[in-house]
């Protein structure tokens, strides 16, 4: 025991003297996490949007409708245009995010009583800011056509109150149980910053097995081998899980739930990301496609996990390939301790994953070709 506790501490030792390693484990996660921070956190929504507007009417009915679209704090009007070139060249040129037009007899229309239409074109190519925009002018829309409607019901010596029923027969509440917040950017940061976790750990797993001269290396048994390793990696590993969710999430005011229930659900996430890349490794027996596959499936982890698109939308291959990373069970095991939603946690993905990956990379190992020789070893 006294000489495996040794050979852990010199390997931990040595990974750390190594500049690539120091920053892949420490600076990476830092400086990735506290950039997307920068991005999300200072304004979570799209808001003050530019908006050009073409006035047509120019009646006192249109002017107070465009001081409404003022006064909403997701709009700014950046211009006042005189034709539709003006306005299509504005959002061309991406100097504006919708194009606002009051056609001439807006103020008539009202005053017979006709339903009045106005007219916005609107720039999609960045989605989020485009989103914002469609549902404050639908917010809009409902506040006009309640006032509309209760001017009417007082004009025909209706009750005031009325009015909410003839506008909303039925509205549906909307109550908060575990996210703590419904705003989609603090939803994503805390799935990004552990995507980040992820694509750090699988780079590394890419790469820990193999020796200086770019072959699979071994020290002694192939048991003993693979336990120095797995160790070694574990203590590395909690580098950027203790700058993730002890430093990232509390700086950014993120939920972040008990400390050591996130470790418990990490640990075997780690296990299984090293068990993927030992696995990746004893197949290809490369450490340049070793890393590159890795990679890849760092990248394109995040976007399958089903935390931003359900997994019941997948098709079963798809699905499949989910189920075979490692990120996909931590997003889901560690959403139930950052909500305090009371659901257990399930560690049992997580293990079936380092189990079959290690079991898989040990028959690789013992049955393709041999280790290389211990003087190649790291």
């Amino acid at each position: 025991m006294n000489l495996f506790l040794r050979d852990v501490r010199h390997g931990v030792a040595r990974a750390l003297r190594k500049r690539p390693t120091r920053i892949l484990l420490v600076w990476a996660p830092l400086g990735i996490g506290l950039l997307m921070g920068g991005v999300f956190l200072p304004r979570r929504a799209p808001g003050d949007l530019p908006v050009a507007v073409w006035d047509q009417d120019g009646s006192a009915a249109s002017r107070r409708l465009l001081c409404d679209l003022a006064a909403n704090q997701a709009f700014r009007i950046a211009a006042v245009v005189t034709d539709m070139d003006e306005g299509r060249r504005l959002m061309a040129g991406g100097r504006v995010r919708g194009f606002f037009i009051v056609p001439r007899g807006y103020a008539r229309a009202l005053a017979r009583r006709d339903q009045a239409q106005v007219i916005c074109y609107q720039d999609f190519t960045a989605l989020l800011a485009g989103r914002t925009l469609s549902k404050n002018l639908y917010k809009l829309e409902a506040s006009l056509q309640t006032r509309y409607l209760a001017r009417t019901f007082q004009d025909l010596g209706m009750q005031p109150s009325a009015t909410d029923f003839f506008a909303t027969p039925l509205t549906v509440s909307y109550r908060k149980l575990f996210n703590p917040s419904l705003e989609y950017t603090q939803f994503l940061l805390p799935g990004i910053l552990t995507a980040t976790l992820f694509q750090v750990l699988v780079v590394i797993a890419g790469i820990f097995f193999y020796g200086p001269a770019g072959t699979l290396a071994g020290e002694g048994p192939l048991g003993r081998w693979l336990a120095v390793r797995t160790a070694t990696f574990l203590l590395l590993s909690l580098l950027p899980f203790l700058v993730t969710s002890g430093l990232l999430f509390p700086l950014f005011g993120l939920a972040t739930g008990p400390f050591w229930k996130l470790l418990i659900v990490f640990l075997p996430f780690a296990l299984a990301t090293l068990g993927l890349g030992l696995f990746l490794a004893a197949l290809t027996r490369n450490p340049v496609i070793t890393t590159e596959l890795m990679i890849i499936l760092g990248a394109a982890g995040f976007t399958f996990s089903g935390f931003t698109w359900p997994r019941a939308m997948f098709v079963p291959v798809v699905d499949w390939f989910a189920a075979a990373v490692p990120l996909t069970f931590l997003l889901e095991e560690s959403s139930k301790v950052w909500y305090a939603t009371g659901f257990a946690v399930n560690l049992l993905p997580l293990l079936v994953q380092a189990t079959a990956y290690f079991a898989l990379a040990t028959v690789l190992l013992r049955f393709r070709r041999p280790l290389a020789p211990a003087g190649g070893a790291q």
